[in-house]
């Protein structure tokens, strides 16, 4: 019970563990009984095109922090997905719901390696898709607020930062859905894409944008320069292509844009889910090197598109320029990271 406003004692309804028929009443009273049904269809991120509303406060999904926080808090012989302890730090319900939505984007991890991955990029991929779907509908939308920073405990949760102040992937995608200025790529339901720009700064924006259809090698199916012109706080669509112009959207293409003078992230659109796309898994070239002060520098180079580049170390101080992100055939990246106790030899790169 409660007190309300108007100083009436008020009943609050937990429908969780209620009896069917008690449930059923209790929907007659206070409103619509709630659905749940967290099938694999149910939870998949794509469901935020649904979305029509005006301001979405809350909203998010659930992923595993890096391996140094789990090795910190799971003891030694539980460290495995689903295992005692994990579950015990598992903050969802019911506990196999983050199962349901890595099916539809990653397939099921094998092993705690792939479970880190998996449900960090589960988690990335939802929220910059959710994120990208708000803006888009600016200004019909107004804002957003996903669900949630930080940890207050050692947790699987929905937070981007783990309770170490570690970050997962969707820390870093946030930040770049998040831009002040955002090009993203909207799939059509007859095949069809749209590439929009979101301006949410002040001023009018103008710039170069180059969109790219290219293979996971680096094939080249068409480029095409677009002169970008956007009014102050305006989110509009600027081009669209048709199925067959994407060469029917197949699974071992991709499409990219880029700012020809850096006033929006680079971005990309897959035409399928990760688990579904037709490409060999590409390792980067990587040479770490002591910067000035306590800084290192790792400079990368991709053959063939990398997807999911990050850097680990099991120093929590450590702050990076960018992290878990994707770099297309011959590109070449500089990430500077600075922390107390990183070194040379404490950095990983890893990809998938």
């Amino acid at each position: 019970e409660m007190l309300g406003r108007d100083g009436a004692t008020q009943r609050l309804v937990d429908w969780r563990g209620m009896h069917p028929e008690l449930a059923d009443e209790a929907a007659g009273i206070f409103g619509e009984r709630p659905r749940t049904d967290p099938t694999p269809e149910n939870v998949s991120f794509l469901r935020y095109a649904e979305d029509t509303g005006r301001f979405v406060s809350e909203f998010g999904m659930h992923a595993a922090p890096v391996y140094e926080a789990l090795r910190r808090a799971i003891p030694p012989e539980q460290l495995y997905y689903h295992s005692p302890s994990m579950e015990h730090h598992n903050k969802d319900d019911p506990k196999n719901k983050g199962d349901n939505l890595m099916l539809t984007v990653t397939g099921l991890p094998r092993d705690l390696e792939e479970y880190i991955d998996f449900s960090m990029i589960a988690q990335a991929e939802g929220l910059k898709f959710g994120i990208e779907h708000f803006r888009r509908r600016k200004p019909h939308c107004s804002g957003s607020l996903f669900w949630q920073l930080n940890d207050c405990w050692p947790a699987l949760s929905w937070s981007v930062l783990d309770y170490h102040g570690f970050a997962k992937a969707g820390y870093y995608y946030v930040r770049r859905a998040y831009a002040p200025t955002l090009a993203s790529f909207k799939a059509l339901e007859d095949g069809g894409v749209e590439l929009w720009v979101t301006n949410d700064t002040t001023s009018e924006m103008e710039d170069g944008a180059t969109v790219r259809l290219r293979t996971f090698g680096g094939v080249t199916a068409w480029e095409e320069d677009i002169r970008v012109r956007i009014a102050a706080n305006v989110s509009q669509s600027i081009r669209r292509w048709e199925r067959d112009d994407l060469l029917g959207g197949r699974p071992d293409h991709y499409l990219s844009v880029r700012s020809s003078e850096g006033l929006f992230p680079p971005n990309r659109h897959f035409f399928a889910a990760i688990k579904d796309l037709r490409r060999a898994p590409a390792r980067p070239e990587a040479t770490v090197t002591p910067g000035e002060g306590r800084e290192l520098r790792v400079h990368l180079r991709a053959s063939k598109y990398a997807y999911f580049v990050h850097l680990i170390t099991p120093d929590e101080t450590a702050r990076f320029s960018d992290n878990y992100f994707d770099l297309e055939a011959g590109e070449s990246r500089t990430i500077v990271v600075a922390g107390q106790q990183s070194s040379p030899e404490t950095m990983t790169v890893r990809w998938r």
